[in-house]
């Protein structure tokens, strides 16, 4: 692990990030933040802190909290941390607080607020549970979108059901980039839909594009596809985005090779790559020929960025 001292230069950052002030100043950001941060202080009890209370419960000085970074990694959520001691404390004050996408090195300082004493105890898990689970996820976002070498890393709707807004600003602090939101952005047809409209065949995607572009005027289509065939139906049917899901770097190049020998001519920026990707595979995916890779294990089983929180007396 790095010392405190071997401190490289610190990242801005990545280009095109939304600025905190305006993110995290969104209405429907505020909502679903307020909204987390209200049902893990119910959670936790937090207005009914039997220790603090008994222990300074009459003494009314002010207090600094300091949350100091354990790891090299990349931030996302000071202003989520700042929030939930806020809800507690109104008056509470962010001396110190690193913007998202900031790179920051083992034992340096990254947020630091002022207030009372019992409402910092009180909010100091649910901050730093936020503040590290998001930096986390920014962390192995910025290594995997180091990898993978110009291809652009994608997230999924892989997450934890309330907090995928603030799980995507994540991945966007990392430098990946955000899949679509929600099942109503724009179509992506997956093996169960195929299946279900009129048994899966690769003769059947010009009718599904077909379909798709009189529902949805304007909006991009994307076609999973799971055999040869059927992705290059997939391309001949004009889908602007192609899912190979579950198939080896290898057969991936295979079949754009073979495509383009037929005459197709995929476009990488349109082909996506996804299905079992990791950190120690996505460099090889990354040179298979596709132009996108998406990862549910961006947000889904990411580990916490090592945060932790010391109190002293002002």
């Amino acid at each position: 692990m790095p010392r405190a001292t071997d401190r490289p230069t610190p990242a801005l950052p990545p280009a095109g990030l939304e600025a905190d002030a305006l993110f995290w100043a969104r209405p429907v950001v505020l909502a679903r933040l307020g909204s987390l941060i209200e049902a893990a202080l119910a959670e936790d009890r937090a207005d009914e802190d039997i220790t603090s209370r008994a222990l300074l419960a009459d003494d009314a000085r002010l207090a600094i909290a300091t949350i100091t970074a354990g790891e090299t990694g990349v931030l996302c959520g000071a202003r989520g941390a700042l929030a939930v001691f806020q809800r507690l404390d109104g008056t509470a004050t962010a001396n110190t607080s690193l913007p998202d996408g900031r790179r920051v090195a083992a034992g340096e300082t990254v947020f630091e607020i002022e207030g009372r004493a019992i409402p910092l105890l009180a909010g100091e898990r649910t901050a730093l549970n936020l503040f590290a689970h998001l930096s986390g996820i920014a962390t192995r976002t910025a290594e995997w979108v180091a990898r993978a070498g110009g291809t652009a890393v994608l997230d999924t709707r892989k997450t934890f059901p309330g907090a995928r807004l603030l799980q995507r600003r994540a991945v966007a602090a990392g430098g990946g980039m955000n899949h679509r939101f929600d099942l109503a952005e724009f179509p992506l047809v997956k093996e169960n839909h195929r299946g279900l409209f009129g048994g899966g065949g690769a003769g059947e995607i010009a009718a599904i594009v077909s379909r798709l572009r009189a529902a949805a005027p304007g909006r991009p289509i994307e076609i999973e596809v799971e055999d040869e065939e059927s992705f290059r139906a997939a391309l001949a049917a004009g889908a602007d985005l192609v899912l190979l899901d579950n198939r080896r770097p290898a057969e991936i190049a295979a079949w754009i090779a073979s495509a383009r020998a037929a005459g197709l001519t995929p476009d990488p920026d349109s082909l996506e790559a996804s299905g079992g990707i990791t950190g120690e595979t996505i460099a090889e995916y990354a040179r298979s020929g596709v132009g996108r890779v998406s990862l549910g294990a961006l947000t889904h089983s990411v580990r916490a960025l090592d945060l932790s929180l010391h109190i002293r007396w002002k």
